[in-house]
C-alpha cells in the first residue's frame, strides 16, 4: 500500500475510535460525522492505491461508484453506506433541526466499521498492503 493509503486508512481507524467515544459520552450527531469521515478517508484509501486521487467529497463517492462497485471490485452495498453515511452527517452539520437519533448513529458506526473493515480487506486481498 502506499504512504498515502496507509495514512488515510489510520485515519478511517482513528475516525471511528472518535466515534465511539462521542456516542459513549451522549453525541451522535457528532459521531455521524466522524463515522462518515472514517468511511471517507477509506473509500480514499482505496482510489489512491488505484491511482485515483479525489478530495471532493461527491468526487470521492462518485470515482467510488464508478471504478469500484460498479465494476464489481467492491460490493454495490458498501457504495450506499458511503452515501447514506454522507447524507447523515450533511443533516447533522447543515440542517437547522439538529437532531440526529441515536439508533441511527449506532447503526452507521457498525456500518462504518464494516466499511473501513472492507476496504482493509480489499487492500489487503489485492497486495496493496
Amino acid at each position: 500500500m502506499n504512504e498515502e493509503s496507509a495514512v488515510l486508512l489510520e485515519q478511517a481507524h482513528q475516525s471511528l475510535r472518535a466515534a465511539e467515544v462521542l456516542l459513549e459520552h451522549g453525541f451522535p450527531g457528532e459521531a455521524s460525522s466522524r463515522i462518515y469521515y472514517g468511511m471517507f478517508y477509506a473509500a480514499q484509501a482505496v482510489l489512491k492505491a488505484l491511482g485515483i486521487d479525489v478530495h471532493k467529497h461527491s468526487a470521492v463517492s462518485s470515482a467510488f461508484g464508478h471504478h469500484l462497485t460498479a465494476t464489481g471490485k467492491i460490493e454495490a452495498r458498501f457504495h450506499r453506506l458511503l452515501i447514506n453515511a454522507r447524507e447523515i452527517r450533511e443533516h447533522f452539520d447543515y440542517a437547522f433541526e439538529r437532531e440526529v437519533v441515536k439508533p441511527c448513529a449506532t447503526v452507521s458506526l457498525d456500518d462504518g466499521r464494516a466499511f473501513v473493515d472492507a476496504m482493509e480487506a480489499y487492500l489487503k486481498a489485492e497486495g496493496h498492503v
